[in-house]
């Protein structure tokens, strides 16, 4: 994994030949059965780094491929966890793997990609009923507070206190800063969000696309991911 991880610049497609710790084989599922790997640095991520992973499997003439980010410490063991919560390690470097996609670099039909985007979030279901997840998410290397909460009130209020004391952690405390917590957390914050969820009304809980930008907003084989 450290050669993968110090391959520079990996978000370079050229960067080509990279070995793959022993690890991330064993987490491939056709790993054991491949005629060759041969992995490739792929895409851009300010916060790990991405690659994919071609396999030639026997009497297949189709290669199949892999997506893989890789990311160090315990705040990449975090972010990878938040993608996918079970992983295998190797020392101080975490890793992701999934299906590989091939995507064009136009950016979808407008309409027809806010269509499938509000299809997914409106469709999506939350597992226990309740705001948040089980494990840390992050937005890109940031820790987000996503603990289970009955309310989406509760859910935004963990999510901005968490920014708030990351940002005092960075820069250290401000007297007008925490000045205007108090009134945001007392009264702008119930104010807007509370009303949502009273007399009667109620927020139905879904999973969100925690990643969309321009960068990830591709077609696939004339599908919009």
């Amino acid at each position: 994994m450290t050669d993968l991880f110090k391959a520079q610049p990996l978000e370079d497609p050229q960067v080509d030949n990279i070995q793959l710790d022993e690890n991330v084989v064993a987490a491939i599922p056709e790993g054991h059965q491949a005629i060759s790997i041969h992995t490739s640095g792929h895409g851009a991520s300010y916060w790990t780094r991405t690659a994919c992973i071609r396999l030639q499997l026997p009497n297949d003439e189709n290669e199949k491929k892999y997506f893989l980010k890789v990311a160090a410490g315990d705040r990449g063991r975090g972010v990878m966890e938040g993608e996918f919560e079970s992983m295998k390690s190797n020392s101080d470097l975490h890793f992701f793997v999934c299906d590989f996609h091939d995507m064009d670099g136009e950016l979808p039909e407008l309409k027809s990609f806010a269509a499938s985007l509000a299809k997914l979030h409106r469709e999506s279901i939350s597992p226990t009923g309740k705001f948040g997840f089980h494990v840390t998410t992050y937005n890109g290397n940031i820790p987000q507070d996503v603990r289970w909460t009955n309310t989406w009130e509760e859910c935004f209020v963990n999510g901005t206190k968490k920014d708030f004391e990351m940002e005092k952690a960075a820069r250290g405390p401000s007297e007008e800063l925490e000045a205007l917590m108090i009134p945001l957390f007392e009264k702008v914050i119930p104010r807007l969000l509370r009303p949502l969820e009273t007399g009667g009304r109620t927020l139905k809980p879904c999973f969100v696309h925690g990643d969309l930008w321009y960068g990830n907003g591709k077609f696939w084989h004339y599908v919009a991911i």
